[in-house]
């Protein structure tokens, strides 16, 4: 966290540092004081200390310990999409709908459909090809 934030040299550096990503500066200056909070926010070996905004930096209002899942949900790089009132990225709506994200990103990239509309359309059952009679 802190050398990612922090060191220029680092490989991650331009997708933190070099963005505004900072960590705050009682984490920044005192392992114990960030240890403190992590043994009380539900720290264990198996999760990751992951950012609720990630267009903010490190500190205690917007950090949590989180599964390789949420990590994964939480993602800048996720498209954000509401239905009915309820937002979610759109692999969970793909998942809920039981539809292929392919299938999604061709109807929206390709046949110009907002994501909503690709989403919540189902997909039409395939013909039916009818067996040929090679007679006896």
């Amino acid at each position: 966290m802190r050398n990612r934030c922090n060191n220029p040299n680092n490989p991650s550096y331009n997708r933190y540092g070099r963005r505004g990503i900072a960590v705050c500066y009682e984490w920044d200056t005192d392992f114990e004081e960030f240890c403190k909070w992590s043994l009380s926010h539900g720290y264990n070996n198996s999760l990751s200390l992951d950012r609720k905004d990630n267009n903010l930096g490190y500190s205690p209002s917007n950090c949590r310990w989180a599964t390789a899942q949420e990590q994964a949900d939480n993602k800048r790089s996720n498209i954000l999409i509401t239905i009915n009132g309820i937002t979610m990225d759109l692999q969970q709506w793909c998942n809920h709908y039981c539809i292929n994200r392919s299938t999604v990103n061709t109807r929206v990239n390709v046949c110009g459909w907002s994501y909503i509309d690709a989403i919540t359309t189902p997909i039409r059952a395939h013909k039916q090809y009818k067996q040929r009679n090679m007679g006896k």
